[in-house]
């Protein structure tokens, strides 16, 4: 990598976390609006794990569009190379459905204490969903 920043890890972790989190808050307030209470997985499981897949995928799109864009690597290759992440990132994607149940399974399994912790309800879900 010839790039102090394009290409690298920290682009990638940087990217990806601060699109995840825009596209995170946006869905909730649009689904919490829709609803007309805050976004809860106990009161509305269809509507969260609908918010999940969109928050990901938009995310993640998001990310691999400005990739696409701005990323010197890429240059003569730029729509390419967002169609086939941009595809990726689809069919990713479909695997977070069930991200939200697995805290409550962890529970049943595990016990309470550790299904409401980071590992149990962010780090898991999402290694099992990626992986």
């Amino acid at each position: 990598i010839d790039q102090p920043f394009w290409g690298t890890r920290t682009e990638h972790i940087v990217g990806v976390a601060a699109c995840l989190a825009v596209t995170d808050h946006t869905s909730q307030h649009f689904f919490s609006k829709y609803l007309g209470r805050p976004l809860c997985f106990a009161k509305s499981p269809a509507a969260f794990v609908a918010h999940t897949f969109l928050f990901i995928f938009s995310g993640v799109a998001v990310y691999c569009g400005l990739d696409s864009a701005f990323n010197p690597a890429h240059e003569g290759r730029r729509m390419d190379e967002f169609k086939s992440n941009a595809y990726c990132t689809y069919v990713g994607t479909n695997t977070a459905w069930f991200e939200p149940y697995v805290a409550p399974a962890l529970a049943k399994v595990a016990g309470p204490t550790i299904a409401g912790t980071w590992f149990g309800s962010a780090l898991l879900p999402a290694t099992l969903a990626y992986s």
